[in-house]
């Protein structure tokens, strides 16, 4: 088996192939002046296993487009199995037609990975597990929120999972079984009165608890920002926000701290300053269950 690292992989394909003690393999990468991209991979992999790895931000198209030249130029060597890791895969959020003339975006990027006949596909947290039917491949979606909150654990006492939405909510309660937690999800109240609209937990009390928010994405960190506000106006105690994808647009972090949420910590999908959760040994445990 030899691990394939392309250009805007954030340190996975180094960490697989060590923990496997397998070869890592670069591609050769590069950028015409004129915007167009080279990719080649100069090792001889014919009947190899090949492993290889990329995330699709920052620069989601190019990385994209690295990608799919990647595994075409893989292919041309005839590989046993061809396994795709792409712990964040882009664009994910656009999969559906929210109005009239857009582009099925998330179904588009699969079906280009249809295209190029991989045999296997791993990514982490898929926006919407609806997607993972669009792929003709096996694919493995690894589950990060037992991860993310096992990063708090020793900082928590009986702590109250929440998501963001009711749409999140399997995050959370596969969260809380790891920590053996109570879970909740946030939901939207207008005032009658007022017309203002306050964000709360749709059952639990979390006046005096300590809270953990788990979400898929953390982009501009609005959603996060307006339930920490409700949640301190509500009383929780301690206040921490786990993400397996954290982008941090536009000073997002700092945004969040300032929103009284205690600590942030996201997973190693995509390179940041919060990338501290690991997700290299769920990877190679996947890897396994193929070859």
């Amino acid at each position: 088996m030899k691990v394939v690292s392309c250009s805007n992989d954030p340190g996975i394909g180094e960490s697989v192939a060590r923990i496997m003690n397998v070869d890592l393999i670069k591609t050769f990468f590069k950028k015409f002046p004129d915007g167009e991209l080279y990719v080649r991979v100069e090792e001889n992999l014919n009947g190899e296993d090949i492993v290889v790895v990329q995330t699709t931000y920052p620069n989601q198209n190019e990385s994209l487009i690295e990608l799919y030249f990647t595994i075409d130029s893989l292919r041309s060597y005839k590989p046993h199995k061809l396994i795709v890791v792409v712990p964040y895969l882009a664009y994910m959020r656009q999969d559906k037609r929210f109005l009239m003339g857009e582009s099925l975006s998330a179904k588009v990027i699969i079906s280009i990975l249809n295209m190029l006949n991989i045999d296997y596909f791993i990514t982490v947290d898929i926006h919407n597990d609806y997607c993972l039917k669009w792929f003709k491949c096996k694919v493995i979606n690894i589950h990060a929120a037992p991860l993310l909150v096992n990063y708090f654990r020793e900082r928590v006492s009986k702590p109250i999972i929440l998501s963001p939405d009711i749409g999140s909510l399997s995050r959370a309660m596969e969260a809380a079984n790891t920590l053996k937690a109570d879970y909740d999800f946030l939901i939207k109240v207008r005032d009658r009165v007022t017309g203002g609209i306050q964000i709360k937990p749709k059952k639990i009390d979390v006046a005096g608890r300590d809270v953990i928010i788990i979400d898929d994405i953390i982009s501009t960190g609005g959603t996060i920002i307006n339930a920490a506000t409700m949640l301190r106006k509500l009383g929780v105690n301690k206040l921490f926000v786990g993400c397996t994808h954290p982008l941090l647009i536009n000073n997002a972090l700092e945004k969040i701290l300032k929103a009284r949420v205690d600590d942030v910590v996201g997973s190693n999908s995509v390179r940041s300053t919060i990338s501290k959760v690991q997700l290299q040994e769920e990877i190679v445990k996947s890897i396994k269950e193929i070859i």
